[in-house]
């Protein structure tokens, strides 16, 4: 019998074209098995991830209605609790569809290190560590980060199946609000940071309670399904 060429270790051994063939082929299935692993399990978590997207917008209602009833603790409490939540809405954006999902991933692993120091800027606000105007300039840095990779997520993957225009409409407003209050932080008075900042909170729990409802609907997809709108 001849041997398969293709199947044949001997001849693949003996063969640089064949055996760099079987390495390719042996390196894209390993990558498939773990693409598609990061993405079941991201699927498994949408319900979790949907809950904590809804807590959040209730989150930054509660620090709004904090710092308008003049209780500055309970504000820094609750601005605490939605940074920790914004770190899981954050998260739960890499499973929206994009036209372009390596630019998606790059984006969105800044999205989370931004996430991430926004936490710790606001534990060591709560702490009296960090105090105004430092408060303001170094958060403005993480919340245009995360503004950014709201609008590339909405942006790159608006008019998908999953995500419908509205949502995603609202997601480029939030993240262009976000993006206004960094801008206000640096530039602008006071108050024009207070009325651009109640547009960005009224956007933010419009788009949060559309991405949930999105989320708590999804199941589990194949790979391509994820990651092309």
């Amino acid at each position: 019998m001849i041997p398969n060429p293709l199947t044949s270790s001997t001849f693949s051994r003996n063969s640089p074209v064949l055996a760099d063939l079987h390495a390719k082929r042996v390196s894209q299935t390993g990558a498939t098995r773990f693409a598609t692993c990061f993405w079941s399990t991201l699927a498994r978590g949408v319900r979790w991830i949907s809950t904590f997207t809804y807590a959040s917008a209730i989150a930054l209602l509660a620090a709004v209605a904090s710092q308008l009833l003049g209780g500055s603790a309970a504000r820094s409490w609750f601005l605490l609790v939605w940074a920790i939540l914004l770190l899981f809405v954050v998260i739960g954006l890499f499973g929206h569809p994009m036209r372009w999902p390596a630019w998606g991933l790059f984006v969105g692993f800044w999205g989370v290190v931004g996430a991430l120091f926004l936490i710790v800027l606001q534990a060591l606000a709560l702490a009296d560590v960090l105090r105004e105007p430092a408060y303001g300039t170094w958060t403005a840095w993480p919340l245009a980060v995360v503004g950014i990779w709201i609008l590339v997520a909405s942006g790159l993957g608006f008019g998908n199946e999953t995500y419908p225009r509205p949502v995603d409409g609202l997601g480029i407003l939030t993240a262009i609000g976000l993006l206004a209050i960094s801008v206000a932080t640096w530039a602008a008075p006071h108050d024009a940071i207070w009325s651009v900042g109640l547009v960005a909170v009224a956007a933010y729990c419009l788009w949060t309670g559309g991405v949930g409802a999105v989320l708590w609907r999804s199941k589990a997809r194949n790979i391509g399904d994820v990651a092309s709108p």
